[in-house]
């Protein structure tokens, strides 16, 4: 899903998660990934600056929408890697 602020882009997904022990913080949560775009003027054209948030900060991304197979089996330190692509 994203959504547009003025100029600002927010996308955000929400993933399965799993490699968490039982009883650990967090158990049960999926993952929420959240990616903003910043456009901006610099010079003669358009540039971006991106960020991505990811939480919980622990487990791995066990079930994914069609589109995102890559990221199955990524540990939340490798998504943002991953993500850069997009």
């Amino acid at each position: 899903m994203c959504h547009t602020l003025s100029t600002i882009i927010v996308c955000v997904c929400v993933l399965q998660k799993g490699g968490v022990a039982s009883g650990d913080e967090g158990e049960g949560l999926p993952f929420l990934l959240q990616y903003v775009i910043f456009p901006y003027e610099y010079g003669d054209g358009q540039q971006a600056r991106s960020e991505l948030w990811v939480e919980p900060q622990h487990g791995v991304i066990t079930g994914y929408p069609p589109g995102v197979q890559y990221l199955a089996g990524l540990s939340h330190t490798h998504i943002a890697e991953a993500v850069s692509g997009w």
